[in-house]
Protein backbone atom coordinates (compact mmCIF):
# COMPACT_ATOMS: atom_id res chain seq x y z
CA UNK A 1 0.00 0.00 0.00
CA UNK A 2 1.31 3.42 -0.93
CA UNK A 3 2.02 5.91 1.90
CA UNK A 4 0.27 9.27 1.74
CA UNK A 5 2.64 12.24 1.74
CA UNK A 6 1.89 15.11 4.12
CA UNK A 7 0.56 18.26 2.55
CA UNK A 8 3.21 20.99 2.06
CA UNK A 9 1.90 23.06 5.00
CA UNK A 10 2.22 20.37 7.68
CA UNK A 11 4.96 18.94 9.84
CA UNK A 12 4.75 15.54 11.53
CA UNK A 13 5.70 15.55 15.21
CA UNK A 14 6.23 11.83 15.69
CA UNK A 15 7.99 11.59 12.35
CA UNK A 16 7.40 7.86 11.80
CA UNK A 17 5.79 6.32 8.78
CA UNK A 18 2.05 6.24 8.99
CA UNK A 19 1.98 9.07 11.51
CA UNK A 20 -1.30 10.93 11.45
CA UNK A 21 -0.54 13.57 14.09
CA UNK A 22 0.53 16.80 12.46
CA UNK A 23 0.38 20.51 13.12
CA UNK A 24 0.17 23.36 10.68
CA UNK A 25 3.38 25.28 10.15
CA UNK A 26 2.96 29.06 10.16
CA UNK A 27 2.85 30.32 6.61
CA UNK A 28 1.80 33.80 5.64
CA UNK A 29 0.05 36.47 7.64
CA UNK A 30 -1.80 36.08 10.96
CA UNK A 31 -5.58 35.70 10.82
CA UNK A 32 -7.91 38.52 11.87
CA UNK A 33 -8.58 36.70 15.17
CA UNK A 34 -4.83 36.30 15.83
CA UNK A 35 -4.25 40.01 15.17
CA UNK A 36 -7.03 40.87 17.65
CA UNK A 37 -5.39 38.60 20.26
CA UNK A 38 -1.99 40.20 19.65
CA UNK A 39 -3.47 43.70 19.99
CA UNK A 40 -4.88 42.83 23.45
CA UNK A 41 -1.66 41.14 24.58
CA UNK A 42 0.48 44.11 23.49
CA UNK A 43 -1.38 46.21 26.09
CA UNK A 44 -0.31 44.00 29.03
CA UNK A 45 2.20 46.13 30.97
CA UNK A 46 5.77 44.96 31.47
CA UNK A 47 6.16 43.12 34.77
CA UNK A 48 2.52 42.00 34.82
CA UNK A 49 0.71 38.88 33.66
CA UNK A 50 -2.83 38.13 32.54
CA UNK A 51 -4.66 34.85 31.98
CA UNK A 52 -5.71 33.35 28.67
CA UNK A 53 -9.30 33.72 29.92
CA UNK A 54 -8.70 37.44 30.62
CA UNK A 55 -7.48 37.97 27.05
CA UNK A 56 -10.46 36.01 25.70
CA UNK A 57 -12.85 38.12 27.80
CA UNK A 58 -11.36 41.29 26.29
CA UNK A 59 -12.21 39.79 22.90
CA UNK A 60 -15.81 39.31 24.01
CA UNK A 61 -15.91 35.60 24.92
CA UNK A 62 -14.08 34.08 27.93
CA UNK A 63 -14.71 30.64 26.41
CA UNK A 64 -12.12 31.38 23.73
CA UNK A 65 -9.21 30.89 26.16
CA UNK A 66 -7.90 27.84 24.32
CA UNK A 67 -8.14 29.64 20.97
CA UNK A 68 -6.15 32.52 22.50
CA UNK A 69 -3.46 30.04 23.54
CA UNK A 70 -3.33 28.60 20.03
CA UNK A 71 -3.04 32.06 18.51
CA UNK A 72 -0.20 32.96 20.87
CA UNK A 73 1.57 29.71 20.04
CA UNK A 74 1.65 30.88 16.40
CA UNK A 75 2.95 34.34 17.35
CA UNK A 76 5.21 35.46 14.48
CA UNK A 77 6.84 38.23 16.59
CA UNK A 78 7.73 36.91 20.08
CA UNK A 79 9.91 38.90 22.47
CA UNK A 80 13.55 37.75 22.40
CA UNK A 81 15.22 36.79 25.70
CA UNK A 82 17.76 39.59 25.25
CA UNK A 83 15.89 42.37 23.46
CA UNK A 84 17.93 45.00 21.64
CA UNK A 85 18.17 48.38 23.34
CA UNK A 86 17.18 50.17 20.15
CA UNK A 87 14.78 48.98 17.46
CA UNK A 88 14.25 50.71 14.14
CA UNK A 89 10.96 52.59 13.93
CA UNK A 90 9.79 50.45 11.01
CA UNK A 91 10.38 47.14 12.90
CA UNK A 92 7.25 45.02 13.47
CA UNK A 93 5.64 45.40 16.88
CA UNK A 94 6.60 42.53 19.14
CA UNK A 95 3.92 40.51 20.92
CA UNK A 96 4.74 39.74 24.59
CA UNK A 97 2.93 36.39 24.64
CA UNK A 98 5.06 35.29 27.62
CA UNK A 99 2.91 37.61 29.80
CA UNK A 100 -0.13 35.37 29.36
CA UNK A 101 -0.46 32.56 31.91
CA UNK A 102 -3.12 30.09 33.04
CA UNK A 103 -5.96 31.17 35.33
CA UNK A 104 -4.61 28.97 38.13
CA UNK A 105 -1.32 30.90 38.12
CA UNK A 106 0.81 28.26 36.42
CA UNK A 107 2.79 29.30 33.37
CA UNK A 108 0.97 27.32 30.70
CA UNK A 109 2.46 26.75 27.28
CA UNK A 110 5.05 28.74 25.39
CA UNK A 111 6.34 28.18 21.87
CA UNK A 112 9.96 28.64 23.00
CA UNK A 113 9.54 26.32 26.00
CA UNK A 114 8.47 26.84 29.62
CA UNK A 115 12.02 27.52 30.86
CA UNK A 116 12.37 30.50 28.52
CA UNK A 117 8.94 31.77 29.52
CA UNK A 118 9.93 31.64 33.20
CA UNK A 119 13.24 33.41 32.49
CA UNK A 120 11.53 36.15 30.48
CA UNK A 121 8.93 36.76 33.22
CA UNK A 122 11.66 36.84 35.87
CA UNK A 123 13.62 39.37 33.80
CA UNK A 124 10.56 41.62 33.80
CA UNK A 125 9.92 41.16 37.51
CA UNK A 126 6.62 39.34 36.96
CA UNK A 127 7.85 36.22 38.79
CA UNK A 128 10.09 35.98 41.85
CA UNK A 129 13.55 34.59 41.13
CA UNK A 130 14.18 31.25 42.82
Amino acid sequence: MRQRRPSPGTRHRSGGRGSTHSTAVRRGRPTVFEERVYAVVRRIPRGQTRSYRWVAARLGNPGLARAVGNALNRNPRPFPLNPPTHRPTNAPTLVPCHRVIRSDGTLGGYALGPAKKRIRLQQEGALPTV
